[in-house]
């Protein structure tokens, strides 16, 4: 897998996001535009949408990034 990402529902609206990578993939990178951070092989997200926006917006936005990789290549 290039990306793993665990979501997590800590009460309604609030939900952690975290993501490990083993190859090239930066998740800290990928994380920065939804307010996350970390380190290029981990990372976390907090989002105050429901689970199924936030599940929604994170693969969407994994597909259209992997989409743009796959790509270059």
């Amino acid at each position: 897998a290039e990306v793993v990402g665990v979501i997590r529902e800590m009460a309604p609206k609030k939900i952690k996001v975290s993501m490990r990578s083993r190859n090239d993939f930066n998740v800290a990178e990928f994380a920065h535009p939804f307010g996350g951070g970390g380190h290029p092989k981990a990372s976390g997200i907090r989002f105050d949408t429901s689970l199924e926006e936030t599940t929604t917006a994170i693969i969407t936005e994994l597909e259209n990034t992997l989409g743009m990789r796959q790509d270059l290549h």
